[in-house]
């Protein structure tokens, strides 16, 4: 495991790149954004109102995560809000994972690629 990883935070609409020690408390941060994101599927019996409200706390805790991560003020987290989807933040979120895992910029790259030729696929498809 890596001390420290540096961070691009491209994702994010900031081109500039941040080291970051890789924690006990980043590590536990990990750990509860991807079981809150495994856990976030619902049921065929779920209602409209569960399905948002499953939406708005996945977006709650990837926003707070990412805040932990590359240290963003409150400002930049609403600018950020109003400048990127849904999408995008889970795609920067799982880049956030990899780099803390350990993964090299070349390995984010090749991830990036296969996601959006499976987004082009998916679009043909349509």
């Amino acid at each position: 495991m890596k001390l420290s990883t540096k961070i691009t935070k491209k994702y994010f609409g900031i081109a500039k790149a941040q080291d970051v020690k890789v924690t006990i408390g980043l590590e536990d941060a990990v750990a509860n954004i991807q079981l809150t994101m495994l856990e976030s599927g619902l049921d065929d019996d779920a209602t409209e109102v569960d399905y948002l409200k499953e939406k708005l706390k996945l977006t709650r805790t990837m926003m707070d995560f990412v805040q932990k991560v590359v240290k963003y003020t409150d400002k930049q987290i609403e600018t950020i809000k109003d400048s990127i989807s849904g999408e995008e933040l889970g795609l920067g979120v799982g880049m956030l994972i990899a780099k803390i895992d350990g993964a090299t910029d070349e390995d984010v790259l090749k991830a990036e690629e296969a996601n959006k030729n499976a987004r082009d696929k998916a679009q043909e498809s349509k």
